[in-house]
């Protein structure tokens, strides 16, 4: 009995987990395509260019220092 409520709640983590995983990818993407439309338009508007950077997913070892900051 507790080995089939653990391995469901793992289950549910991991599916939670990779729904975010996902979506933040999603949001990632949408951002750094919305901030190259505004300076497409500022350019053709004539107003100086603002510096935008990229939305970028973090790298495994980034993810991996962040959790050896808390520890």
């Amino acid at each position: 009995m507790i080995e089939t409520s653990h391995g469901d709640a793992l289950y549910g983590l991991s599916r939670g987990v990779r729904g975010l995983k996902i979506f933040t990818r999603r949001l990632a993407v949408q951002t750094s395509t919305i901030g190259a439309g505004i300076a497409l338009m500022m350019a053709r508007m004539g107003l100086p260019p603002i510096q935008l950077t990229d939305v970028a997913m973090p790298t495994e070892a980034e993810i991996d220092a962040s959790n050896e900051e808390e520890c």
